[in-house]
C-alpha cells in the first residue's frame, strides 16, 4: 500500500476534523430541534384545554339561556 504524502495526509485529517463537526453541529441542530418540537406540543395541549374550558363554559352560558335546548 502506498504512503500518503503530507498534504495528503493533512487532507485526511482536515476532512477528519470537518466530518467530526459537522455530526457534532447535526446533534445539537436536532436537539435544539426537538426542543422546539416539546414547547410547540406543550403550547398546544395548553391551548387544546382552553378551548375545552371555553367550550364547556359556551354551552353552560347557552344552557342558561335557553334550558330545553339539551332535551332534544
Amino acid at each position: 500500500m502506498k504512503r500518503l504524502s503530507a498534504m495528503q495526509r493533512g487532507y485526511m485529517m482536515g476532512l477528519r476534523r470537518a466530518r467530526v463537526q459537522a455530526q457534532r453541529e447535526r446533534d445539537e441542530m436536532a436537539d435544539e430541534f426537538e426542543g422546539v418540537l416539546a414547547e410547540i406540543h406543550a403550547e398546544m395541549r395548553g391551548v387544546r384545554d382552553e378551548l375545552a374550558r371555553l367550550r364547556t363554559l359556551d354551552n353552560a352560558i347557552l344552557a342558561e339561556r335557553d334550558p330545553t335546548m339539551w332535551l332534544s
